[in-house]
C-alpha cells in the first residue's frame, strides 16, 4: 500500500489565503517481511491406549481341596498405571470359590473385596506415590481359588473394569480371555526317570538303563512307554526288557535304534506299591564319542485299581568316553581297566578280568592309605559317585561283582 504526504503551503495574498497542495511520496525501504506460506499446524487427538488383562496360573488342573493362585496381569501398560478397579468373576462357585486376593503393591488407597459366595472379587486401588512405571507386562494382584468339587469352571475379568495411566487417563481394556480350571478326581502322582540319570559310558560298550516310576504308591498293573535317544549316531537302543516273568507286552525298536516303544505291558504278576519300581530296562550301545540324552517321551502307568497315574518325566544323559587307563596299583606293569563300560576301573589289578581279588585290592589300597598317593584316584575308583574314595566304594565294587557273577 502506498502512502502520500500532503504538504500544505499557505500564501497570504490580500487577506485571502491561497492553499496549494503538493503531493510527495516518502522513501520506502525494501520489504523484509517473509511472505512465504507458514507451515500448516496439525492438530491430533491422542487415541485411548488399550491393554489386555489376563489371569495367569501355573496349572489349570487341580483336585478337590487344592488351591490355585492366579496373577492378574496387565499387558501393554506403556503409560504406566496409577489406579485400577478390576473385578474377577468365577463362572461356577459350586466347583470352586475365590478365597483370597492380595495386591501386588499394598499402598495408596483401596481394598480387595470378595463376594459372600466366593464367586467374584473386586480389586480397587489408587496407588498414590507408589505407581507402576510403564511396562509391557505388570502384575497388579493375585487371586486365590480353592477347588471344592469335581467339574469345570472358569475365571474372567469383567468388561467394565477400569485402569488408569500415570496421567489418570483411562485405558481401553481390549481383551479379557477366560482362564479355565478343571477340578479332577484325586490321582496318584509319579515321576518316570532314567537310571542312572547321568554318568559316563565307554565307547563300544553296551550299558543297561532302567526306566523307573518314582512314588509308585498305588503299585503298577500295566503301562505304556516311549523312550528315545536324541543322537543315535552317538548311542543307540539295541534291546529292552520289561519287569516280571508273566508279562504280555509289545516292545519295538525302530531301525536306527533311536526309539523304544512298549505298548500295553500288562503285568499278570503286578508290582506292589513302593517308593520306586523298575518298569523296563533299555540296553544302549555306545557308538561314538559325545553326549546323548535319553528321554521318556510318553508314558501311561496304571495302578493296581486300573487308575492312571499323573506322571511327569525326567531325562537322562550319557557321556560316551574313551576307555580309561587306570594306575598300576600292583607294580607289575598292568594298569587297572574298565570291564563294565561305566568309566570306572573295576579291574583294579589290571588282570583283564573282574574278580574278587579286585575288591580285596581296593580294600588294601584304602586301609593302608596308599590310595592317597594315587593321582586322581576318584576318577578311577569312585564307584559311589560321591567324589571320594572310601570303604563305601569297596562295598559298591563288591555288589557289582556279585551281580556280575
Amino acid at each position: 500500500m502506498m502512502f502520500s504526504a500532503i504538504l500544505l503551503v499557505v500564501v497570504m495574498t490580500g487577506g485571502v489565503a491561497a492553499v496549494d497542495t503538493v503531493s510527495e511520496s516518502p522513501h520506502i525501504e525494501p520489504s523484509t517481511v517473509d511472505t512465504t506460506e507458514p507451515d500448516s499446524i496439525e492438530k491430533s487427538e491422542t487415541a485411548e491406549e488399550s491393554v489386555n488383562v489376563s489371569l495367569v496360573s501355573t496349572t489349570d488342573s487341580v483336585t478337590p481341596g487344592e488351591d490355585v493362585a492366579y496373577d492378574v496381569v496387565v499387558t501393554g501398560a506403556d503409560s504406566g498405571l496409577s489406579s485400577y478397579d478390576v473385578t474377577v468373576n468365577l463362572s461356577d462357585e459350586d466347583i470352586a470359590s475365590i478365597v483370597d486376593a492380595e495386591p501386588a503393591r499394598d499402598s495408596g488407597f483401596g481394598d480387595e473385596t470378595i463376594s459372600e459366595n466366593g464367586s467374584s472379587v473386586n480389586l480397587e486401588r489408587a496407588l498414590g506415590d507408589d505407581t507402576f512405571d510403564p511396562a509391557e507386562e505388570l502384575t497388579i494382584g493375585t487371586v486365590t481359588v480353592s477347588a471344592e468339587a469335581v467339574g469345570n469352571t472358569s475365571l474372567t475379568v469383567v468388561d467394565d473394569s477400569e485402569l488408569n495411566d500415570l496421567d489418570s487417563d483411562g485405558y481401553e481394556i481390549e481383551t479379557t480371555p477366560l482362564s479355565h480350571l478343571e477340578v479332577a478326581e484325586d490321582v496318584s502322582k509319579g515321576t518316570l526317570t532314567v537310571e542312572p540319570a547321568t554318568g559316563s559310558a565307554v565307547i563300544d560298550f553296551t550299558r543297561s538303563y532302567d526306566i523307573v516310576l518314582q512314588n509308585a504308591e498305588g503299585g503298577v498293573s500295566s503301562f505304556d512307554l516311549s523312550v528315545s535317544v536324541d543322537s543315535p549316531s552317538v548311542a543307540k537302543i539295541v534291546d529292552a526288557e520289561t519287569t516280571g516273568d508273566d508279562v504280555i507286552d509289545n516292545a519295538t525298536i525302530d531301525d536306527d535304534g533311536q526309539t523304544l516303544t512298549i505298548t500295553q505291558a500288562q503285568l499278570d504278576d503286578t508290582i506292589e506299591a513302593d517308593d520306586e519300581v523298575v518298569l523296563a530296562t533299555a540296553d544302549i550301545e555306545m557308538q561314538a564319542l559325545g553326549t546323548v540324552s535319553v528321554n521318556i517321551d510318553d508314558g501311561t502307568v496304571n495302578d493296581l485299581d486300573g487308575e492312571s497315574y499323573a506322571v511327569s518325566t525326567e531325562s537322562g544323559e550319557i557321556e560316551v568316553i574313551e576307555p580309561p587307563e587306570g594306575p598300576d596299583v600292583t607294580d607289575d606293569g598292568s594298569s587297572a581297566t574298565d570291564t563294565t563300560g561305566d568309566g570306572r576301573t573295576n579291574d583294579v589289578t589290571g588282570s583283564g578280568q573282574f574278580e574278587i581279588n579286585d575288591v580285596q585290592e581296593l580294600f588294601n589300597l584304602i586301609t593302608s592309605g596308599e590310595i592317597e598317593t594315587i593321582e586322581e584316584a576318584d576318577e578311577y575308583f569312585d564307584f559311589t559317585d560321591d567324589d571320594n574314595v572310601g570303604i563305601g566304594d569297596v562295598q559298591e565294587l563288591f555288589t557289582q561283582y556279585t551281580e556280575e557273577t
